[in-house]
């Protein structure tokens, strides 16, 4: 009778943040604010604020005592960070007859924009249910609510470092709402090619947070062949850029001009996806591609039966795990895909970097300090010519995985691409992975080294990495045409590898999420699938399993 009253209470944790909130919240009997009041910790430290509406005022006071008011008028509401409820006065205050983009304001004067975008069915505990789906846009933040019949918040999806919330009984279907409002997102047409493909910028769900990335699409081809790139040793943003050429834009680019549609995605905390890279290893990260191929699989103008993994540098080491687990995967391509263990690369780089007469000395301290660091023990004074190469949490978690292992599993076809003056990753490393899958059996396996190409697939005096900043910022026309060419000719064949693997029923994409423990029943099932392969094969995909785990 008198207006709404709401309350609640939130535990987030935020890059190792931890924050405790509880919060009262009160309207008039038409819904414009009267009190706010938040109360919790952050970090250990206590925060109070509390904000009175009267009339055209609000005042603020903060948990120091300090006040502060300033002028509202009829289209204020409440906001407050990390308080995820205040969202249903939003959605209360919309008007439904006059729909459109609506405009508010909070305290002090942050505007807030709102549109209705429809309803959503969801199945929650074998009954179905309709939530009310609204784009809210406050201080520059973009965020998807849903709410339920009573105008709460259930499922909210932020912009704001990728995060996502739900009420926990809508949790099951938080990622099925969030596929959905992917589909939605507004597309703008490339400039400099606006009739062959349009590039969409996505939000992809994974293990409790969202990728955030780019996914172009030809306008004239539907359903559309679709290529993930991945990434090499993170952290990296979804254009690859290293040392100012942005390799993965440049591939997306001659990819989609060829009628593929393109993804490509921010790592894990960096750019506008969340999570935490330091926290990452290597089957956390095949999980966060697998969410990639579910998401593609999802959207109707891309044929899930032609979905191809690009990995570059150690991002190939990942797409080959997640080929081999994978019979629905249709191709795979290694660009600059190292074949031995993180350990066995360093050693290698540093044998390279190392003058003859200081090889004897450290290259000896260094192979100490890797069997430590392999064994999870703590070094202190680490050779400083070694520190390069293991400082990074990324990099750790590579030392003592064998990618040969889960490469010689996979079936589909397979391009090998290298620059033939590689300093970081040698050309030898080419012909190892090529050699692995021709002895596995694999007979669809093409293996293509450019004689002047570096890491970086440029043109390249001796490949080494002090060269890069001199050199042209444009990928080598002949390693994109070489490409683009193999995957046009695998893609469009009469039957891909993923065709005939959903024509023999096999399942199109095992889960990794929660990867530690599904990686290893999920080769042993695979083992099953897969009658032709060997015995010594069948025998050592456990123990392929565990290694990949204890890595």
């Amino acid at each position: 009778e008198s207006g709404r009253k709401l309350s609640s209470r939130s535990k987030i944790e935020i890059d190792g943040v931890l924050v405790n909130q509880s919060l009262s919240a009160e309207t008039s009997l038409d819904l414009h604010p009267k009190l706010l009041v938040v109360e919790g910790t952050v970090a250990g430290q206590r925060i109070h604020t509390r904000i009175s509406f009267t009339d055209a005022t609000a005042t603020s006071t903060s948990v120091s005592g300090e006040t502060r008011s300033a002028q509202v008028g009829g289209n204020a509401v409440m906001l407050a960070p990390n308080c995820v409820s205040l969202l249903a006065f939003i959605a209360w205050r919309y008007d439904r007859n006059k729909a459109g983009e609506q405009e508010f304001t909070a305290f002090p004067n942050t505007p807030v924009k709102v549109r209705f975008r429809g309803r959503d069915t969801v199945t929650l505990r074998r009954k179905e249910e309709q939530l009310d789906r609204f784009d809210m846009t406050a201080g520059g933040q973009r965020a998807t609510v849903w709410v339920n019949r009573d105008g709460l918040p259930v499922v909210v999806s932020s912009s704001r470092g990728g995060l996502d919330a739900a009420l926990k009984p809508y949790d099951t279907v938080r990622e099925h709402l969030l596929l959905t409002a992917a589909r939605f997102i507004p597309t703008e047409p490339r400039p400099a090619k606006p009739s062959t493909y349009i590039t969409q910028e996505v939000v992809i769900p994974a293990a409790g947070f969202r990728l955030a990335g780019s996914l172009s699409i030809p306008s004239d081809t539907s359903p559309a062949p679709c290529v993930i790139l991945v990434s090499s040793a993170g952290p990296h943003t979804r254009d690859e850029e290293t040392a100012g050429v942005p390799i993965f834009k440049q591939i997306a680019e001659a990819l989609a001009a060829e009628g593929f549609a393109v993804l490509r995605v921010d790592d894990r905390g960096v750019g506008a996806s969340g999570g935490v890279m330091s926290k990452a290893s290597v089957l956390p990260l095949a999980g966060d591609l697998q969410a990639l191929v579910r998401y593609v699989r999802s959207r109707r103008e891309l044929d899930p039966t032609k979905v191809a993994l690009v990995g570059y540098g150690e991002g190939g080491e990942i797409a080959s795990l997640v080929a081999s687990t994978d019979p629905g995967i249709a191709a795979l391509v290694l660009m600059a895909t190292p074949a031995k263990t993180g350990a066995d690369l360093c050693l290698e780089r540093l044998h390279a970097a190392l003058a003859p007469a200081e090889r004897k000395q450290i290259l000896p301290l260094c192979e100490e300090a890797l069997k430590a660091l392999k064994q999870g023990k703590q070094t202190e004074n680490l050779p400083p010519p070694l520190r390069p190469y293991v400082e990074s949490p990324w990099t750790k978690a590579f030392l003592d995985y064998d990618p040969i292992h889960n490469l010689k599993l996979v079936t589909q076809p397979v391009l090998i691409l290298h620059g033939g003056k590689d300093r970081e990753v040698p050309p030898s490393h080419a012909e190892l992975n090529y050699k692995a899958l021709r002895e596995s059996g694999n007979r669809r396996v093409r293996l293509h080294i450019f004689p002047n190409l570096n890491h970086l697939f440029l043109p390249a005096q001796t490949g080494d990495p002090s060269e890069y900043p001199d050199l042209p910022k444009t990928l080598d026309q002949g390693f994109l045409s070489t490409l683009v060419q193999w995957l046009k000719d695998t893609l469009t064949s009469e039957k891909t590898h993923g065709q005939l693997a959903t024509a023999r029923g096999l399942p199109p994409s095992p889960r990794l999420s929660s990867v530690c423990e599904a990686h290893l029943p999920q080769l042993s099932c695979r083992r099953q699938m897969e009658p032709r392969r060997t015995q010594e094969q069948a025998q050592r995909l456990p123990q392929t399993a565990l290694s990949a785990v204890e890595a």
